[in-house]
């Protein structure tokens, strides 16, 4: 998986205790992603990180595909959904790139605080 994983699966933990650093941007932006979900939509999240927004969204969503690389945060995410019995989620291991993914498989594909992250 990506190159940084290792550091991820080490911060996972730490990661998600922390608080988001501005929740009203946040809380706005989930406003605005929710207008592109529905019962009838499958979903997509690349960089799911601990699944926190995945589960955010959950009840608004017809089914979700959470992604990360760094095996620890899809472990993290996949404790929080279990704990809060959402069960269209399903929590993945994968890189963007994934041929699992092929076009067309999903109505809506999120990625989230993530940009700043890729190489390229």
């Amino acid at each position: 998986m990506g190159q940084y994983a290792s550091f991820w699966d080490k911060t996972a933990r730490k990661y998600a205790a922390s608080p988001i650093g501005n929740q009203a941007a946040y809380e706005e932006t989930m406003s605005r992603t929710r207008t592109y979900l529905g019962a009838d939509k499958t979903v997509l999240e690349i960089g799911c990180g601990t699944g926190s927004t995945a589960i955010l969204l959950a009840p608004d969503a017809g089914q979700i595909t959470a992604t990360d690389y760094a095996a620890e945060m899809i472990a993290i995410g996949t404790e929080k959904a279990a704990t809060a019995a959402i069960d269209n989620i399903s929590f993945i291991q994968a890189e963007i790139t994934d041929p699992q993914f092929t076009p067309g498989s999903f109505d809506v594909v999120m990625g989230f605080n993530l940009l700043h992250l890729m190489e390229d």
